[in-house]
């Protein structure tokens, strides 16, 4: 009889402590929602992770975000910006890697801070001996964006502006990245012996008008490989932009009557044609 009643007091607690056992979290939404915003630039990828207050009549510059203190661009986490090459910021080199992203807002010039602290909550913690790099910046005026947001504007292959918007302000940030540098690097290294990849090497050149003299060594190596309609006249036009005149007529001349000689002519044909006539002019 005691062994049972012992037996079933361990059975009655039992019950009563899965009476106590926690549910599953439940995900609720965020007052101000996490935003991921990524762009390519030329070849380097740039992410921005933040979540996005919203103005809701409040009076945002000067009072909900303080004038003279370091702020997380943002609401919850401290907001964090991804480089996965080395940039230069305003003019100043930051290496790849991730960092948070604080601003200090004045009345006037801003100061926009990258940091080693990727981790914190906001800006509680904050120590600026961990600053990675400090940029000042000027905001400007713009219509009422309700809910704060990152843009990328003056998108290029060699740079960008990242623009923050909240309430009546945007607050720009230039960077710019060594597209150019990076492609001569890796393609230094990279060129095998199908005429395609010298010749795709030497068009990047051409069309950004970088590594010009580079580029006419690696379309030179392409038409080597094989000569052909592409390869010639990616030659010429190195050549041409060089200055080298009478060799870029030859050459084009040369492209022109192989192009003339398929079953179906290159689509930019006459596009080179008219390049051959203005250069005979």
């Amino acid at each position: 009889m005691k062994h049972r009643t012992v037996l079933l007091g361990l059975l009655l607690s039992a019950v009563l402590l899965a009476g106590f056992v926690p549910a599953q979290d439940v995900e609720y939404p965020r007052v101000s929602p996490k935003a991921v915003l990524t762009q390519t630039v030329g070849t380097t990828t740039v992410t921005v992770t933040y979540c996005r207050p919203g103005v809701k009549g409040r009076e945002i510059w000067g009072k909900l975000v303080p004038y003279g203190e370091p702020w997380r661009t943002g609401a919850n986490e401290a907001t964090t910006i991804n480089f996965t090459d080395p940039v230069m910021v305003e003019g100043q080199k930051l290496d790849a890697g991730t960092y948070a992203f604080f601003t200090i807002p004045t009345t006037g010039d801003w100061t926009v801070v990258f940091s080693k602290q990727t981790d914190l909550w906001g800006s509680m913690g904050y120590k600026p001996e961990m600053d990675a790099l400090r940029v000042t910046v000027k905001p400007v005026a713009i219509p009422p964006v309700e809910w704060m947001q990152f843009l990328f504007a003056d998108l290029s292959d060699t740079g960008a502006t990242l623009m923050l918007q909240w309430d009546k302000l945007c607050v720009p940030v230039k960077f710019t990245v060594d597209t150019p540098g990076k492609i001569f690097a890796a393609a230094s290294k990279s060129l095998g012996r199908l005429w395609v990849q010298p010749l795709r090497a030497a068009n990047y050149c051409l069309a950004s008008g970088t590594n010009l003299e580079q580029g006419l060594k690696w379309a030179n190596q392409a038409v080597q490989i094989q000569e052909n309609y592409n390869t010639l006249t990616v030659k010429a036009q190195l050549q041409g932009k060089l200055g080298q005149k009478a060799e870029a007529i030859a050459t084009m001349e040369k492209a022109i009557q192989m192009g003339k000689s398929q079953k179906e002519p290159p689509y930019n044909l006459a596009d080179m044609e008219k390049m051959l006539a203005d250069w005979k002019k």
